[in-house]
């Protein structure tokens, strides 16, 4: 419930069908709060009789956004822009937040769109504090703002809360014309000695003759990339419409170059600096070369803006062709062939964001060139391994996505029999090739496998390590009739392989202990280990550990079972 300016409601209110009453509320500035207020309105009936009361509810929001800063000015001064407006009329505001852009966005907030949003373009630049501090400076954080660029602003009123107002109206500004503005930094001809570089700048319109009466000088600084700030004096010109200069015997193959005017006042007891240009470079690209691909990427410092970027790739008869248009500055150029070189100009297209400046602002790159290679390995193959355990072979396939490139020529395949070990290439193959029999093995089936694919450039790709156990057929009768009918004679596992020796022991219904060995071919005839006599017919235990060969070494597995003992006549003693 608000103390200052409450809100009316007339109630109770009674009708026959439909009620009807009035919520009234003019907020104030004190009402401004990050949160929005909540309201909620009951409605019930009066039945005749005993019949049941119903009741309904309904809540509704209501958000109150402070005034828009009124009344903003914007005036050059020097390098910087003075911003003004006038005070919030709410006592309750702490301070401004001040945005910034160059070039007016246009933007109309939407009912409770407070501040300014990211959208626009805008960005936060800094604040004022105290209710009264209506006054900002923008000098670029001390760096100066940039010659030619209409600078634009909004401001909004900041309260305790968090809570921000309306942004206010956009103002717009730019600097005063009297320094040159540099235009062009464009590469003429590309060589590492005999490189020419086209510069050309704007004369200042708005000298003040007063404080500048001349005569003037332009001095044509220069730089490079290896010392960005170190500017060299490279020419003099004593006219102010004399705006371009052609830079001679240059590195322009391997260097960006950077230039700057300065204005200077040559009156005689009275020479001074008026100031420079803010800086501009060349367009420097660099080009990468990869799988039937290359790569562009390019630097430009400049103070102007750069809408566009468009890319050009030289023909067999020397000349350029436009291939492409970016806004960034970095450009694929794809379908190549590969081991062709490839060369390459790129042109940005710019402007200032004010009038009287040449536009299109159009400056040329260096020619670079390089070769497309396939540096790029083949995609892992996806192993799929089924062990043949009645032929001891593994059988491998593999595979990749249907999305891999397709310049696999060769396939290896590798292998070691223990997990962990060196993996070895057992074959080879040319691609196409999808699967491996490897088999038939003798010591073990254990093993691990990879498969290695081979591109035409001899980059190569392993796999993931698949590894597969050995087929566990050691396994023993339930039954033998030794009898010496030479059938059946001996009690012998099934067929086996990879078992390195056994530890059975075999045992009487009593827990007599008959017969024991290591041997994995077992060969019992049915006789007492110790009296040498004929065990007698009947049914015998065993406990058998297999030390069995794996992927880790020899494996021990257990096996216990029942044997059924039968002769063909007679009865022999335990």
């Amino acid at each position: 419930e608000q103390t200052v300016s409450p809100a009316t409601f007339n109630q109770p209110v009674a009708a026959q069908d439909t009620a009807e009453s009035t919520f009234r509320w003019i907020p104030q500035c004190d009402h401004v709060q990050l949160q929005p207020y909540s309201m909620t309105f009951r409605a019930e009936d009066d039945p005749p009789g005993n019949e049941i009361e119903l009741v309904d509810y309904h809540t509704t929001f209501i958000t109150v956004v402070g005034p828009a800063p009124e009344n903003p000015a914007a005036d050059p001064l020097g390098n910087s822009i003075q911003l003004n407006w006038d005070q919030s009329p709410c006592v309750e505001v702490e301070g401004y937040k001040i945005y910034r852009r160059v070039e007016e966005y246009g933007f109309i907030p939407d009912t409770c769109e407070v501040g300014v949003p990211s959208y626009t373009g805008y960005q936060f630049i800094g604040t004022t504090s105290g209710l009264a501090s209506t006054a900002y400076l923008d000098n670029n954080d001390g760096a100066g703002l940039t010659l030619g660029l209409e600078y634009c602003y909004m401001v909004v009123a900041c309260f305790p809360d968090g809570a921000v107002s309306y942004a206010s109206e956009e103002f717009c500004a730019e600097l005063k014309r009297d320094l040159p503005i540099l235009t062009n930094v464009s590469v003429r001809n590309t060589d590492i000695t005999d490189g020419s570089m086209y510069v050309a700048w704007s004369k200042p319109t708005e000298l003040d003759t007063i404080q500048v009466p001349g005569p003037y000088e332009y001095r044509v600084m220069r730089s490079d990339i290896t010392d960005p700030s170190n500017f060299q004096l490279v020419e003099t010109y004593f006219n102010l419409n004399d705006t371009l200069f052609i830079d001679t015997l240059m590195n322009t193959q391997e260097l960006e170059f950077n230039y700057m005017i300065e204005l200077f006042n040559d009156e005689p007891g009275n020479e001074f600096s008026v100031g420079e240009s803010d800086p501009a470079s060349s367009v420097f690209i660099s080009a990468i070369g990869t799988d039937n691909q290359i790569q562009l990427l390019w630097n430009e410092t400049v103070p102007w803006l750069n809408d566009t970027f468009q890319v050009f790739r030289q023909l067999p008869d020397l000349s350029f062709a436009f291939i492409g248009e970016t806004i960034e500055q970095t450009y694929i150029d794809t379908g190549l062939a590969n081991g062709v070189e490839q060369c390459y100009r790129v042109q940005s297209i710019g402007r200032y964001s004010i009038n009287g400046v040449v536009t299109p602002i159009v400056n040329w790159s260096q020619e670079t060139c390089t070769t497309p290679i396939d540096s790029i390995p083949p995609c892992k193959q996806d192993i799929a391994i089924e062990s043949d355990c009645d032929e001891l072979i593994n059988n491998l396939t593999w595979t990749q996505l249907p999305e891999c490139p397709d310049d696999i020529v060769e396939f290896r395949i590798l292998y070691t029999p223990m997990f962990g070990g060196e993996l070895q290439i057992i074959s080879s193959g040319p691609a196409p090739w999808s699967q491996f029999e490897h088999g038939p093995l003798e010591n073990t089936m254990a093993g691990c496998y990879a498969i290695a694919a081979v591109d035409s450039f001899q980059n190569v790709t392993i796999s993931d390590t698949v590894c597969v156990a050995n087929c566990s057929n050691y396994e023993l009768p339930n039954v033998f009739t030794p009898g010496g009918d030479s059938y059946n004679d001996f009690f012998t596992p099934f067929p086996y392989a990879f078992v390195e020796s056994i530890d059975l022991k075999i045992y009487n219904r009593w827990g007599l202990k008959v017969f024991e060995t290591t041997n994995p071919d077992i060969l019992w005839d049915g006789t007492n280990k110790d009296t040498k006599l004929d065990c007698s017919d009947g049914v015998y235990y065993y406990i058998c550990t297999v030390n069995e060969i794996g992927l880790t070494g020899v494996e021990p597995r257990d096996l216990h079972g029942y044997i059924h003992l039968i002769r063909d006549s007679g009865q022999g003693a335990n």
